[in-house]
């Protein structure tokens, strides 16, 4: 019983080692409904300017809607997670806002996860 309850212990030890989560997520659901939590705890903490938009996307990994905001600091856009604030990006869709958050970078064929914290609109 003893060396079953050591066995187990030390399995989670190497389980909650573990510091790669992978890549994180693009597609359908990467911005309103896949946990970031794994990729959240190393992002940068951003304040970027630019409209924010509710459009469309068409990918190799699926069609779906999504929001962006263009431009997102030095790149061209970033896809916005806006679960911690879907009433403002609905009031502002279409509006020069600011956003601040977490972006987590992924893979140069998808542009940057922008987690929003909050959105208001720009001055």
């Amino acid at each position: 019983m003893r060396e079953a309850g050591v066995i187990a212990c030390c399995a989670l030890l190497i389980v909650g080692c573990a510091t790669d989560p992978g890549q994180p997520p693009a597609g359908p659901g990467a911005a309103s409904k896949a946990n970031l939590r794994p990729w959240l705890k190393n992002a940068d903490e951003v304040t970027f300017t630019g409209r924010l938009q509710y459009f469309h996307c068409t990918s190799e990994r699926g069609n779906y809607f999504t929001w962006s905001l263009d431009p997102a600091g030095d790149e061209d856009a970033a896809e916005v997670d806006v679960r911690k604030c879907a009433d403002d990006a609905q009031h502002l869709e279409d509006h020069r806002v600011t956003v601040s958050g977490k972006l987590i970078w992924r893979e140069p064929r998808h542009f940057p996860l922008l987690v929003a914290d909050k959105i208001v609109a720009a001055e």
